[in-house]
């Protein structure tokens, strides 16, 4: 699993990743994201993907102490295995010494609709096996600047 370094805001992580195909089907018709905090879950937390390039939402799925799932319904099927990205902190802000370890599912349902979950009112979804996308690791402001040279943050006043 990857790990990255970031300053707690201004500087979002990007993690790549290929999303399989759901069992024997072709086609991809959600993602779901879950974020699992080692020290606390921010308020404000919006983890962006993107699926071969573009763009999609992600929406409050289910929230815990220290997680937070979202999920991505597709208006059309992707086809499967895809490329995706995940990024981590854009336009949010994390606490200095928190991680965030991150993991993710493709999911169809045998007919294309591409509900995720069943209980919601959807047919039964094949999920993928559980994708670990990568840890994001949040820094101080000083030890940012101490590893990248920069002269950012609140410790500099800008």
């Amino acid at each position: 699993m990857t790990t990255i370094q970031i300053p707690p805001s201004g500087v979002p992580a990007y993690f790549p990743l290929e999303i399989p195909k759901p069992g024997d089907l072709e086609t991809l018709g959600g993602v779901r994201v879950y974020c699992a905090f080692a020290l606390d879950r921010p308020g404000l937390f919006v983890p962006r993907l993107s699926i071969g390039g573009n763009p999609y939402d992600l929406m409050d799925s289910a929230m815990g102490s220290l997680s937070i799932t979202r999920i991505a319904q597709l208006p059309q099927p992707v086809a499967a295995p895809a490329q995706a990205q995940i990024s981590i902190n854009e336009g949010g802000s994390l606490t200095p010494g928190n991680t965030v370890t991150v993991y993710a599912w493709g999911a169809q349902t045998e007919s294309g609709a591409g509900a995720l979950n069943p209980d919601e009112g959807g047919e039964q979804s094949i999920m993928t096996d559980t994708i670990q996308v990568g840890t994001v690791e949040v820094l101080t402001w000083e030890e940012w600047n101490r590893i990248t040279g920069a002269n950012q943050g609140e410790s500099s006043g800008s």
